[in-house]
């Protein structure tokens, strides 16, 4: 017979190696699932993908990188500032010369520009140039009052308010403001316009055939 004692002891014994192993059991499937949960994290933290040829796959990855790059579809002047007021020479008050004008590349499937100049305190048309090549990104100064000017090469000018073809700048008594609109046309030449076009038919046909336009305005009074 065993003695009481001694049974106690064993059976204390039994017990501590059975919590022992319980407590073994679960140390290792706690390490388990902490394990598993830190790799998932990991591929998460990283960009949500582990595919290291799901980037080079997407077609429309550096498209953002690309539009931050491009040049904008804006026109501008190194002698008029936007909303600034017209230079002297640039209106009848001066030597009324057409002022340098510059821009980014119009909207796909852009095939020639043109340029309406406007008082828009009146509503006024003040002188067209179209027909501009869409290789063009500028304009020089004093373009040629002429029908089909040298430069740029394949532009055409309407007759402008005056009568005469080319430029004409502003000449109000009291403060008017004015814009240059480019557009971006769908043609390389306005079909069926010719140099005997009114400026508000030409404008009409410059409208029919935009794809997008941008502006420069200005101001101007005589003193």
């Amino acid at each position: 017979m065993i003695d009481p004692i001694r049974r106690r002891t064993l059976s204390m014994a039994r017990n501590a190696r059975t919590l022992a192993a319980l407590i073994g059991f679960a140390v290792i499937a706690a390490c388990s699932s902490s394990s598993g949960t830190s790799s998932t994290s990991g591929g998460t933290a990283e960009g949500g993908t582990t595919d290291p040829d799901a980037a080079a796959s997407d077609p429309d990855a550096g498209a953002n990188e690309d539009s931050a790059t491009a040049a904008p579809f804006a026109l501008t002047s190194t002698a008029l500032a936007e909303g600034a007021t017209f230079p002297v020479d640039n209106t009848c008050t001066g030597t009324n010369l057409s002022p340098p004008l510059a821009w980014g590349a119009g909207p796909a499937g852009t095939l020639s520009y043109a340029i309406v100049l406007n008082d828009t305190t009146i509503d006024f048309l003040h002188a067209i140039i179209y027909d501009i090549p869409a290789s063009e990104a500028s304009l020089p100064a004093n373009v040629e009052q002429v029908y089909a000017p040298k430069a740029p090469a394949g532009a055409h000018q309407t007759k402008n308010y005056k009568g005469a073809f080319g430029y004409a700048g502003p000449c109000p008594s009291t403060l008017h403001v004015y814009e240059f609109v480019l557009y971006a046309l769908d043609v390389a030449a306005l079909p069926g316009v010719t140099q005997n076009v009114a400026l508000a038919d030409a404008e009409t046909a410059i409208k029919a055939h935009s794809l997008g336009t941008t502006k420069l305005t200005g101001k101007y009074k005589k003193p």
